[in-house]
């Protein structure tokens, strides 16, 4: 970044920018960083983590921004780039595996 982004280094980037902090690198290492809670209690901000790969291992980011939508970085694909996509969808609601908040 700034001019181009994976998923965990749209996340990466936020929180440098906006909090002053430095977080791990990858989906998976700010999963194990961040407090986890449960997705009901999910606001804007909290982080969204997501096994796009048929396991349970964390491969996606993104940061919960209300009525059911996130945003993250999809470096792949013709839709690459930050989009907004919804929880709602049949794709992402059963890629989701938790959601967690950054505790500073």
């Amino acid at each position: 970044g700034p001019d181009s982004f994976d998923c965990s280094g749209l996340i990466y980037f936020c929180a440098r920018e906006s909090l002053n902090l430095q977080l791990p690198r990858t989906a998976k290492a700010i999963y194990n960083y961040a407090t986890i809670i449960s997705p009901e209690n999910i606001k804007p901000g909290d982080l969204l983590f997501f096994a796009t790969n048929n396991s349970k291992t964390i491969t996606h980011i993104g940061i919960y921004i209300g009525e059911n939508k996130f945003i993250s970085a999809i470096s792949d694909g013709e839709n690459a780039g930050v989009v907004i996509s919804s929880l709602d969808s049949s794709y992402w609601s059963f890629k989701l595996v938790a959601a967690g908040q950054i505790i500073y």
